[in-house]
This record gives C-alpha cells, sequence and structure tokens, in this order.
C-alpha cells in the first residue's frame, strides 16, 4: 500500500506548485498523468502519496529550484527583506517603550 505524504512534504508541494508557470493540466501532462487525477490529488479526492511527490518532483523538481530562486532575488532585489528588517527594529523599539512605560505605573490602555 502506498504511503500517505507527510504534513511537512504536503505542505512543501502545495507551496512548489503555486511556485510553476503552469495551470494542473500542463503539470499532469508533464506528469503523464489525466488531468481529472491530478485534479483529484490536488482537491484531497486522492490521498497524496510519497510516490506521487516523487513523480510530481522527478519532473518538475529542477524547475521548482530555479522558480524559488527567482522569487528570492525578486525579493531581495526590491528591498522587501530590508523593509522587513526596519519595521522588526520598529517594532522591537516600541515593544520596549511599551514596558518603560509599564514598568513607570503608566496607564497603558
Amino acid at each position: 500500500m502506498a504511503q500517505r505524504a507527510d504534513g511537512e512534504s504536503l505542505g512543501k508541494f502545495l507551496r512548489d506548485r503555486e511556485l510553476l508557470p503552469y495551470n494542473d493540466a500542463e503539470i499532469a501532462r508533464r506528469m503523464g498523468m489525466d488531468r481529472s487525477n491530478f485534479s483529484s490529488y490536488v482537491n484531497g479526492h486522492l490521498p497524496i502519496t510519497r510516490s506521487f511527490l516523487r513523480r510530481f518532483y522527478s519532473v518538475v523538481g529542477s524547475e521548482v529550484e530555479v522558480m524559488r530562486e527567482r522569487r528570492k532575488s525578486a525579493l531581495e532585489g526590491n528591498g522587501v527583506k530590508e523593509r522587513l528588517d526596519a519595521v522588526e527594529e520598529r517594532l522591537n523599539w516600541l515593544t520596549e517603550e511599551f514596558r518603560k512605560i509599564k514598568g513607570e505605573g503608566g496607564m497603558v490602555e
């Protein structure tokens, strides 16, 4: 009997599927399966197994890696990481100020 994929592998598959620039029909075609069967897996009518995931990644795994790198580069290239770091720094500062005010007996609502 085929072993079901664990939650972590299933989550990775769902995220990776979204990275691909193909619709499910194209992914199914590349995997050599009928679109409706692929859809049955994705929509939970059939359990996604470890065998299914091996087949998926053997067909589109290298493309998924390329898309991950492109997304990472795009995020770094447009300054998102730097902005997130700045927001986190500001949040830490505000949290510390809040603690100081609360510690001085100030009323914080």
